[in-house]
């Protein structure tokens, strides 16, 4: 049959001797529809039903034939394959080979839209191995000065791939796309080193989620850097990030053995990472009043005196981050490990509001006085420091300004933990709250990514004065829940007289819903619709676990049953006995 709809009136609908054939949709603003994707073996009395579209007063109908595919890749080569009937021409394929058509379609993700760098590629990596959903990120990093995978991204990706057991193609330095396929999470010792400054927590912001999923304990072991810029320091990750993810049921711990910077990294974290059984939503919609400013004065070397003075000059500068606010003020200073050529000072700040909203502020790491190239160190803001503790106390007040006008605001959730938190917002039981500034390029890009690859996700943003407030109803994801099951297993429902009612429930292949478009998902699930109309039999579509439920009486699911099959057999999705 032929579906059509004509200025608002009702569809059109026609059987083509006998035989049963479905149409994918996109839908204009009047309703008709646009765009058919038919069988080849209905090519005749499709262009028929074109020819006389035209020939009736106000249809006006295209048409444009595809008569083959060609695909390629380096285990295949070149594939020929028609779609107008006959053999596919197939070249010799290597043991172990993946056919077109063997598994599902990856995603596809432009990685030059909107922050365009490796916001795009620790997202969709990360959604990849816990959804189980292949990805194909093409143009990366395409608008910035060297286009292509750096180190970091790239060993992110690969740390990604060792979590999930999965394939990862073209993950060499430079790649301007790459393919993931994952394969089931599993809990175990991983480790990644870019061999350069690269950032730490950006790679745990890649794995935290599939490891927290994977099923049991897991140990990393990462090496590169902790406090380097353009990327959030490693006391971001252990003070402000982990406690807040904790109150949304993930739990992590992080040992530093050693900080590494920019230029040569050196840094060594260890962290675990303990299974999660579901994340719990977190409301973070109002700001609060500070209640305690947390400072951390961190140098590489012994300071002695100077640390005890640096201690005393910092404290009445961060008393002044909100003045007469009467809120407690701690301040310590630290020596930690470090390379042994680097001689360095910064500082970390924290600050807690009577709501629990963390927000974080500091400064960089500086070369002390008396040391850096030729001895020079101790410069910042274009000025040169004599001491450590003149160093640490501009430091101080730089942290200060930045927090008040990031206060001032009145958001509460800092720009850096937002898009962090999108990621687990969107997997939680239930609805999180998340009040910010102006949403940072990152945060955007987190959003655009979830919504591509979060089918059921409800994002919402909405306007609080200058404010954002950004609502997003999570899915519920499990550890688990995309695992492939035989498909037709009854589930029983209840009893009525002698007969037992059940529903059937339909597997699909692994990422036939849960990676598929927008609009394909949006065709489907109005093919399922109708299907129910049709039969009497209740279909619903279950895409994050990539099944159908088909509730009803017996024959009514038995025929729904029958006309289902067609449709899969048209969308090209495997489903198993």
């Amino acid at each position: 049959w032929y579906q059509r709809r004509v200025h608002g009136k009702q569809w059109y609908q026609r059987r083509v001797h006998g035989k049963q054939w479905y149409q994918r949709r996109v839908h204009g603003g009047d309703g008709r529809i646009t765009l058919a994707y038919l069988h080849a073996s209905f090519q005749r009395e499709a262009e028929a039903f074109v020819e006389e579209s035209q020939r009736t007063p106000g249809i006006f109908g295209r048409k444009l034939v595809v008569r083959n595919v060609v695909y390629e890749d380096s285990a295949v080569g070149h594939l020929d394959i028609p779609l107008t009937g006959g053999d596919v021409a197939q070249p010799p394929a290597s043991k172990g080979a993946r056919l077109a058509g063997s598994g599902p379609v990856p995603v596809e993700i432009d990685g030059s839209l909107l922050e365009g760098g490796g916001q795009i590629l620790r997202m969709a990596g990360g959604y990849s191995a816990l959804f189980c959903v292949p990805i194909h990120i093409s143009k990366i990093r395409a608008g910035r000065k060297t286009p292509g995978l750096a180190a970091q991204h790239l060993e992110s990706l690969k740390l990604t791939r060792d979590v999930c057991a999965g394939k990862l193609t073209k993950d060499f330095v430079g790649s301007t796309d790459v393919t993931l396929v994952p394969s089931k999470l599993a809990p175990g010792r991983f480790s990644a080193d870019p061999g350069t400054a690269g950032a730490i927590t950006l790679m745990v912001q890649a794995t935290l989620l599939p490891l927290a999923f994977a099923g049991g304990p897991c140990r990393c072991d990462l090496r590169g850097g902790t406090d380097v810029g353009f990327s959030p320091p490693l006391d971001f990750l252990m003070r402000v990030l982990r406690p807040t993810v904790a109150t949304m049921g993930l739990d992590f711990t992080v040992e530093c053995v050693q900080r590494g910077f920019y230029p040569k990294g050196g840094g060594h974290v260890r962290m675990a990472v303990s299974p999660s059984d579901g994340i719990r939503p977190i409301d973070l919609s109002e700001q609060g009043e500070v209640s305690r400013v947390e400072a951390i004065l961190y140098s590489t070397r012994p300071l002695g005196a100077e640390g005890d003075l640096a201690v005393s000059q910092a404290r009445p500068i961060l008393a002044r981050l909100e003045p007469g606010a009467g809120y407690e003020v701690h301040v310590e200073q630290r020596q930690v490990s470090a390379p042994t050529h680097v001689a360095k000072a910064w500082i970390d700040v924290v600050v807690v509001t009577t709501t629990g909203a963390l927000f974080h502020g500091g400064s960089e790491p500086q070369d002390l006085p008396g040391f850096g190239k030729g001895g020079k160190g101790g410069k910042g803001g274009g000025r040169a420091f004599s001491s450590a503790a003149e160093l640490l106390s501009q430091a101080a007040r730089s942290a200060v300004d930045a927090l008040k006008e990031e206060l001032s605001t009145g958001a509460a959730v800092g720009e850096r933990l937002m898009d962090q938190l999108v990621l687990p917002a969107t997997l939680a039981q239930g609805k999180s709250r998340l009040l910010g500034a102006e949403l940072s390029m990152h945060t955007q890009t987190a959003l655009h990514i979830a919504g591509l690859m979060v089918p059921g996700v409800r994002i919402e943003q909405k306007a609080r004065g200058k404010l954002i407030l950004v609502e997003i109803d999570g899915v519920g994801h499990v550890a688990g829940q995309v695992a492939p099951a035989a498909r037709g297993e009854e589930v029983p429902r209840t009893k009525r007289g002698d007969e037992e009612e059940s529903d059937a429930v339909v597997h699909l292949d692994r990422g036939a819903l849960s990676g598929a478009p927008m609009e394909m998902r949006r065709d489907f699930e109005e093919d399922m619709r109708r299907l129910s109309q049709n039969t009497g039999a209740q279909v619903s579509t279950d895409s994050g676990r990539d099944r159908l439920v088909l509730a009803g009486d017996k024959a009514a699911r038995g025929q729904a049953m029958s006309e289902l099959e067609q449709i899969l057999l048209f969308y090209q999705i495997a489903w198993r006995r």
